[in-house]
């Protein structure tokens, strides 16, 4: 704002206010739909900096409609609050944009901005007590011919260089973008950038004397096409480029890049807090005590993972290092850290609960076999009792049908076992039951299979033999135990057994009338006297 309107013609005069409307318009228009958009980096920033550039067009266009000295002067001290908030919500919305997120300390700066831009709007409305912004206001011409020339004060200066400061950052920082961009979003930096350029180019212009009035406001009817141009056909906010710093931030584990000479180039913050929150670009590996001996970097480069521990307490992690070549030649290595701690410790919980499990069968197994164990024997004598016998002798049968060899059945009972339990007492009688057991185990064949049936009853079972010898062999087992003598408290006790049996399938061709025979066999050795052996005979009963 130099000399404004000094040679402005009528017609000029009144089409300058009809001009500034679209700027306006294409403002609060790009405004209201960036507002439904969903939200991006720098949203909030371009919102506050179309809002500002409405308000700057729409006070210059007030100005420009007004014939009155006092009202020009007013509106154009109330520019001013959009003069100075643009560039800066633009230059906010340029930093946020291009590293792809709102800081909170961006937040905090738009009040502050705001804060600003009132300060220098309080200052223009009292420039008449200090002439910071104006030394003077001068009209020239008059009605409908009025225009105001405007001396400046240093405070219009500084705000001038402050302002031209942030534009020449914020359009550096988009060309960088530019030539680092893929094509799509390189048209989307082209645009911003082109959208950016012209009011800067044209308030210089103006300052330099190539216009007599201040084009700046006008300007913004081509920012806001470009804009809108950017929004409906390009998509424009709808993909926002993701910035290699954002990226590298989301990543939840340590990333680590380490040049050519084993120095820390990148890194992000899970890296950082792994290494104690140290200060790690620019430092050699080798001086952070917490990857230097775990991250091997002689090695020879592996994309495959390999499981190292840091820290204290350790915590474990699958180190994949990738090797980064630029035209050529090697220039670094980049080193993910994926976090496998959580999987480590349940798979050393599953690991304990295994061995606990195992344990656990194995007790269970022990249990059910000494349950089994005890289910099928004779807790007195030791042998295998009737439940045992239910079991096996079916077995044995079809085993000795199978083969052809005959099986006997061999049925003893303790001779006069009643009488010697009331001469002796049941201490002694199971002594003398113990002993059987014992006597029987010791002297049958490992084949063999021996019961005690009830009481004083006991049964073998004898597979694979030869008819002719069963008779000797029972024979001798009765000779021997009647020479036994069972010492139980000092009494020397002796006991006698008779014997029967059966054969199958040569005089039995079911168990059951094995069994029955072989008992007949025992009742008839016993009813010839006691203590003898006796094969079933066919004049036997049953």
């Amino acid at each position: 704002r130099h000399t404004r309107y000094a040679r402005v013609t009528g017609v000029q005069t009144c089409a300058l206010p009809i001009s500034l409307a679209p700027a306006s318009l294409f403002s609060l228009v790009i405004a209201a739909r960036v507002r439904h958009l969903a939200p991006f980096p720098g949203h909030r920033d371009f919102l506050l900096f179309a809002l500002c550039i409405a308000w700057w067009t729409a006070t210059d266009a007030f100005e420009h409609a007004s014939d009155q000295v006092e009202t020009k002067v007013f509106w154009a001290k109330m520019a001013w609050f959009g003069i100075v908030c643009t560039p800066g919500y633009f230059g906010l919305f340029a930093w946020n944009y291009m590293i792809g997120r709102n800081s909170a300390t961006s937040r905090a700066l738009h009040g502050v901005l705001a804060a600003i831009g009132l300060a220098v709007l309080a200052v223009a409305l009292t420039n008449n007590l200090h002439h910071l912004i104006y030394t003077a206001t001068t009209p020239v011409g008059t009605p409908p011919y009025l225009h105001v020339h405007y001396e400046h004060g240093p405070l219009y200066f500084i705000l001038l260089t402050a302002f031209y400061l942030i534009m020449l950052l914020a359009q550096t920082l988009i060309f960088y973008r530019l030539i680092h961009a893929s094509d799509f979003y390189r048209v989307h930096y082209l645009g911003m950038l082109g959208a950016s350029l012209p009011p800067w180019l044209l308030n210089v212009a103006h300052l330099v004397g190539l216009f007599d009035i201040d084009p700046t406001p006008f300007s913004f009817v081509l920012v806001g096409g470009i804009y809108y141009w950017m929004l409906s056909r390009r998509n424009l906010f709808d993909l926002v480029p993701m910035a290699q710093s954002v990226l590298l931030n989301a990543v939840p584990d340590p990333v680590l890049v380490v040049d050519a000479e084993r120095r820390i180039t990148e890194c992000n913050p899970a890296a950082r807090a792994l290494a104690g929150h140290h200060r790690l670009i620019g430092t050699p590996l080798a001086a952070v005590p917490e990857f230097s001996s775990r991250l091997d970097l002689e090695a020879p480069n592996e994309t495959d993972p390999h499981e190292v521990s840091i820290g204290n307490p350790a915590r474990h992690f699958d180190v994949v290092r990738v090797p980064l070549t630029y035209d050529g030649r090697d220039v670094g290595t980049l080193i993910l850290l994926r976090d496998i701690t959580d999987h480590r410790e349940a798979q050393h919980r599953l690991e304990i609960a295994m061995v606990e499990l195992e344990r656990q069968l194995s007790s269970n197994v022990a249990l059910q076999r000494q349950l089994r164990e005890e289910s099928i024997r004779d807790t007195l004598t030791g042998l295998h009792n009737r439940r045992f016998f239910d079991e096996i002798a079916p077995a044995m049968l079809a085993d000795a049908q199978r083969s052809g060899a005959p099986l006997a059945a061999v049925m003893i009972d303790i001779d006069h076992f009643k009488r010697f339990n009331d001469h002796h007492g049941h201490a002694a009688g199971d002594a003398v039951l113990r002993h059987t057991g014992q006597f029987l185990r010791q002297n049958s064949r490992a084949g063999d299979a021996v019961f005690r049936m009830g009481g004083e009853e006991f049964l073998i079972l004898m597979p694979n033999v030869q008819p002719a010898s069963v008779l000797d062999r029972v024979d001798a087992w009765r000779s021997a135990f009647s020479a036994h003598i069972v010492e139980h408290e000092g009494t020397a006790l002796r006991a006698t057994f008779s014997a029967g049996f059966a054969l199958y399938p040569e005089q039995a061709e079911t168990l059951n009338l094995l069994l029955s025979r072989a008992d007949a066999a025992l009742y008839c050795a016993k009813a010839e006297g006691r203590n003898r052996a006796r094969e079933w005979q066919k004049d036997q009963a049953p």
